[in-house]
């Protein structure tokens, strides 16, 4: 009886090892990326005449736009003001914000490059502004039309560190597929945008 006892028990302490091995590998590793979704920020007004003189200031992580009054902290990530886009770190904010500009395909961007990255400083902007040195070309007179470079995408470090990868679609309300000259609706960004939750640079 005593022999079936600690058989029984033997058996029992085999199998919770088992398990819990079986367990212990089938943990989530804590490098792996989670997992990121592309997301589409429609209309978000640049002008500052509407603003109170302000920028625009917008957060990635949550996918909305930001009251002046939290300008001073962390909750923003990227801001406009017409065609100038600010990062929050630098001079334009407490945060750990940088960017650079990447040549290529926005979708086949899959990880965040490693160094490059500027920050706002008196002299300049960590996103180069004026027509064709940045995201835009502007026509000139008589159209006066702001256009999204085709291939370049703005690599943003957050105001948390963490990464994101945007493509500027439209600098026009709802975003036309055609204009043929400036009008009123200019100064609203429609973009698109991948963001990294958990630290790393991946966007797969």
């Amino acid at each position: 009886m005593r022999v079936k006892l600690l058989t029984v028990v033997m058996c029992f302490v085999a199998f919770a090892f088992t398990a819990c091995k079986e367990n212990k590998e089938s943990e989530v590793d804590p490098s792996t990326p989670s997992k990121t979704s592309e997301v589409v920020a429609k209309n978000i007004v640049a002008i500052p005449d509407s603003l109170g003189g302000h920028y625009s200031f917008f957060s990635l992580n949550e996918n909305k736009s930001i009251s002046y009054k939290d300008s001073a902290s962390d909750k923003w990530d990227v801001a406009f003001n017409k065609t100038i886009i600010i990062v929050n770190g630098g001079n334009s904010g407490p945060g750990l914000g940088g960017a650079l500009i990447h040549t290529g395909v926005f979708d086949d961007l899959a990880t965040a490059p490693a160094d490059g990255y500027k920050s706002d400083n008196t002299s300049s902007k960590a996103i180069a502004t004026g027509s064709g040195s940045g995201w835009y070309n502007y026509s000139g007179a008589p159209n006066h039309v702001i256009t999204p470079i085709p291939g370049k995408v703005l690599v943003i470090r957050t105001a948390e560190g963490k990464y994101a990868k945007v493509e500027i679609i439209s600098y026009y309300k709802d975003a036309p597929l055609v204009l043929a000259s400036q009008d009123p609706s200019s100064g609203w960004y429609t973009f698109r945008y991948v963001y990294q939750d958990n630290g790393s640079t991946s966007f797969k």
